[in-house]
């Protein structure tokens, strides 16, 4: 059995080195030149029918939007709303409605793109309007009904390398072009730790013992800041029944009122941290907050280097991704 595991760990490692290659040739090839003269238009398109129901993924859309919008290039952003049934064995049809809703707030504000450049249609009806001339990121994945969630942040990791630090400083997410909700500017100073309490999917929660264990090595670190936990509404009430002896720890769901706002609550922190598996990395990832992360990789995504996860990790960030214990912390 651990013979097969290597086996398939294997195949990924070398499937995932082939996409990123294809990737950056795909950007040599096309991307560079439209990117440097700026004289095409640019189309971003998210098929749900294909993506996962999780912020972590779709991020990845919101901040390719980001760079785009800040090197001036025109873009339009498209979502392709056909029925996605595998979402409904995870999701009820109103949490389907507050995803999507969610999905448009975060493109808009983290993408930095206008409203009327956001266009909802069909699978069909994109292909049959959109001219062969456009060019589509993926367009060839877009028209196969492929996932590109990953190659997104393989060209993330691509074009950010490519630019200098005062760009790198307008791309990371500062909590100066956000307003803060009332309740942040009451807890600081703070600092913010995820924890991932999810029943619907995955094996890769944060236990009880767990989570005690870390809140000490916080707590003795950070002695004068209060802790503020990110996670889902039963995340919160999972912590807060092993913490409510504890008035020095927050939680995100009585201070903010959805995922753009924890983002803010990120954001406006004076240090991160997470163990093992949650999307929020994807909020910690793509700022200059200090962070410290523990975590297996995502089985679709390669360091970008030895030394960075991510081409544009800071040197205040740190993730571990090798030797998953609690030693690590």
């Amino acid at each position: 059995m651990k013979f097969i595991n290597i086996i398939n760990f294997l195949i990924l490692v070398i499937k995932n080195k082939l996409r990123f290659i294809s990737v950056y040739i795909y950007y040599k090839i096309f991307l560079k030149k439209i990117i440097i003269s700026k004289n095409k238009n640019i189309y971003i398109v998210c098929d749900n029918k294909n993506n996962n129901p999780t912020f972590g993924d779709f991020l990845y859309y919101a901040y390719l939007t980001r760079y785009f919008v800040l090197k001036k290039i025109k873009i339009k952003f498209f979502f392709l709303e056909d029925e996605n049934h595998e979402w409904k064995k995870y999701l009820t049809n109103k949490e389907i409605k507050n995803f999507k809703k969610e999905q448009l707030y975060l493109v808009n504000k983290i993408g930095k793109i206008k409203k009327e450049n956001i266009i909802f249609t069909s699978f069909k009806n994109f292909s049959k309007n959109i001219s062969s001339e456009t060019e589509i990121i993926f367009r060839k994945q877009i028209y196969s009904n492929i996932k590109i969630f990953d190659r997104l942040l393989d060209l993330l990791n691509i074009v950010i390398n490519t630019e200098d630090k005062k760009f790198l400083k307008k791309f990371l997410l500062d909590k100066k072009e956000f307003q803060k909700p009332n309740k942040i500017h009451k807890i600081k100073p703070y600092i913010t730790w995820h924890m991932r309490f999810n029943k619907k999917w995955g094996n890769y929660n944060n236990s009880a013992s767990e989570l005690k264990f870390i809140f000490n090595k916080l707590q003795q670190r950070f002695k004068d800041k209060k802790i503020v936990i990110i996670s889902d509404h039963e995340g919160c009430k999972f912590a807060r029944k092993i913490f409510k002896k504890y008035k020095k720890i927050f939680y995100c769901k009585d201070i903010t009122n959805n995922f753009f706002e924890d983002i803010i609550l990120l954001i406006n922190s004076d240090f991160y941290f997470q163990y093992k598996a949650g999307g929020f990395l994807n909020v910690a990832s793509f700022s200059s907050i200090p962070y410290k992360v523990v975590t297996w990789r995502s089985p679709f995504n390669e360091p970008w280097s030895k030394k960075k996860f991510v081409s544009w990790q800071l040197e205040s960030q740190f993730r571990e991704h090798k030797n998953i214990t609690l030693n690590k912390i």
